[in-house]
């Protein structure tokens, strides 16, 4: 028997810890430690809300991908319109020359080519990204049948020539005319394809009497007979730029009239497999994208408007919350301060319950991933400041401190740390308090700000960049905020939260202007955030509004859309946080014992391979 060397070309990687990136996945590697042979793989994919569609339809047909796909026609009664999806909002763009349902196509949101439709047509049209212009038609009229390929090299496949009566004819567009070529075995209507015009997929649908559970494959010669699925279903959808190895498909129904479906098979090029549900059982649902990431759009009953996300692209586990080692000073109080990574932080500064005028503190403590040691003092207390850095090269700005009368006294002073004692540093040009910041100690940005009546002043938008010397404004937030927080680098940052009021709303930074994305799911201030790049961000705790008690919400951004994850074990509020989106750390708290930590770790899924 040949050996892996023998099949794959090299020997199979020894090592004495798991290999921990999502380009390992499908390596395999053997554990000396554990003595166990591994391999990295996928997490099981979900469905997530998207936004909703502006026009109600079913019968639609779908192409594209998930953060950039189109919704073409539809009904009742048939449709032209057309809307385009950007991964949050759906848009509308030109219409159809000749409205219909039941018609198919393929493409991009800039390339599509869409043909037949009922009532029974033969019309195709090609879309350019603005408008849509009529091309050569079809040979053999028809509606409900299914496409793959690109708006230069497509499938016409099956159908209904005339519903109910299916053909097994199959057409062949090369960008400027449709050629018979070869059937497939099966007649179908309602049927749902994939893939390119020499490597397709026809999945399932009608076939008079009954629905079939039939699969084929098209070589650019032949079609094949492959694995049936394992619901047999019709007025399904597909993801359709998935391939002949890789297609998924979702909804449908179990006859004409039957129940509803809300099963997700996966395609592997070999096997179906059940995997997540939709949220909403639907069919006559178009569909979009791959088998990795895909799109729900449309569908009925009732005629609706739901968009929803496949997601089967990450190799990391869920993450979870673990309990870490706790501060030795009642640092609870110091909203933005932290710096540094899980298991080499920093915090400084803050505020804790005290006799008046000793609210603010001074003492620094550095991480080493189990314990906290007490390192150089501030040269003055305070709180309410921003924080970036690392644990051995950190920097705080602004913030203030409370006078014993109660009234707040400003801080101006920039301090730098170098890994044992804290310097004064430039002061940035605008005093601020209750804002955010991040980066290093040669590019840092801080951002938002101010909102005391007892200083007498308002929410700020301001932004500021530190080069290691001096500070130069760039662009203003869009909105102003106040107890907001954000995280990344100089270059790549976002800020979320804030107010008043707490606001939903999240910004994101490119070095020189803010820019507003995706919004987080629960309205909040006062949180807590760690990421490396404004594409990858964690946020937790905080609390809605004032005097809104402390959360343990914890939310995730993965470039796209933020996702509610695991829950923190204490509710928390004003608390500094450190790390990425993947291993952080959330340091203390407002609330007695106020010392408490906790640490985020969300690792690749590693399978120990048993056979």
């Amino acid at each position: 028997m040949a050996d892996y060397k023998a099949i794959h070309g090299k020997n199979v990687l020894h090592l004495a810890s798991d290999l921990d990136s999502a380009e390992a996945e499908g390596e395999i590697w053997f554990n000396t430690a554990s003595t166990d042979y591994k391999t990295l793989v996928k997490v099981a994919g979900a469905w997530a809300s998207g936004g909703n569609m502006n026009s109600a339809r079913y019968g639609l047909t779908g192409s594209g991908t998930q953060t950039a796909g189109l919704a073409i026609g539809g009904a009742t009664p048939a449709k032209s319109l057309t809307e385009l999806y950007n991964g949050a909002t759906w848009t509308e763009t030109g219409d159809l020359n000749t409205a219909r349902e039941a018609l198919a196509g393929e493409g991009t949101s800039t390339a599509t080519l869409v043909h037949g439709g009922n009532p029974a047509t033969g019309a195709s049209e090609s879309f350019n990204g603005t408008s849509w212009t009529e091309v050569a038609d079809l040979n053999t009229n028809r509606g409900a049948h299914a496409a793959a390929g690109t708006t230069t090299a497509q499938l016409a496949i099956s159908g209904g020539a005339s519903h109910p009566v299916e053909t097994v004819n199959v057409e062949s567009w090369n960008g400027a005319s449709w050629t018979e070529i070869t059937n497939v075995n099966a007649a179908r209507g309602y049927i749902r394809g994939g893939g390119t015009s020499t490597a397709a997929i026809a999945v399932t649908g009608d076939s008079s009497p009954g629905v079939s559970a039939a699969v084929e494959t098209w070589d650019g010669s032949s079609w094949t007979e492959v694995a049936d699925v394992n619901t047999a279903r019709t007025r399904h959808a597909s993801g359709g730029q998935g391939t002949s190895t890789a297609m998924l498909i979702f909804g449908g129904e179990v006859q004409p009239g039957g129940s509803v479906k809300d099963e997700t098979e996966l395609w592997d090029g070999v096997a179906w497999t059940e995997v997540a549900d939709l949220s909403n059982g639907r069919y006559d649902l178009a569909g979009a994208g791959t088998a990795s990431l895909g799109l729900a759009m449309a569908g009925r009953p009732p005629t609706g408007v739901l968009t929803e996300a496949w997601d089967f692209s990450t190799t990391l586990a869920a993450g979870a919350w673990a309990t870490g080692g706790n501060l030795n000073s009642k640092l609870g109080d110091h909203a933005d301060g932290g710096a540094g990574t899980q298991t080499a932080a920093l915090v400084t500064g803050g505020y804790a319950p005290a006799p008046p005028g000793d609210y603010q503190k001074v003492e620094t403590e550095s991480y080493d991933g189990s314990s906290w040691t007490e390192v150089g003092d501030l040269d003055a207390k305070r709180g309410s400041f921003a924080m970036w850095g690392t644990q051995t090269a950190a920097g705080i700005s602004g913030g203030y401190y409370d006078l014993p009368n109660g009234n707040h006294a400003p801080r101006d002073a920039v301090e730098i740390w170098n890994g044992t004692s804290w310097t004064e540093g430039t002061n940035n040009n605008s005093y601020r308090f209750n804002f955010s910041g991040c980066g290093s100690n040669t590019a840092a940005v801080i951002f938002g700000g101010g909102g005391s009546p007892i200083l007498g002043t308002s929410a700020i938008a301001l932004c500021e960049e530190y080069d290691g010397s001096s500070w130069t404004e760039s662009g203003d937030l869009n909105t102003a905020r106040t107890h907001c927080r954000g995280a990344g680098i100089q270059t790549s940052a976002f800020a979320c939260g804030g107010g008043p009021p707490a606001p939903t709303s999240v910004e994101y930074y490119d070095g020189s202007s803010w820019t507003e994305g995706a919004d987080i799911s629960n309205a909040r201030r006062l949180m807590g955030a760690a990421a490396d790049v404004n594409t990858a961000g964690l946020i937790w705790g905080g609390a809605p509004a004032p005097p809104g008690s402390a959360e343990v919400n914890t939310e995730q951004y993965d470039g796209t859309t933020w996702a509610e994850v695991a829950n923190l074990a204490n509710a928390r509020y004003k608390n500094g946080g450190a790390g990425t989106s993947t291993s952080a750390i959330v340091i203390g708290t407002t609330a007695s014992p106020y010392k408490l930590c906790e640490e985020w770790t969300q690792s690749q899924n590693i399978k120990t391979i048993t056979d």
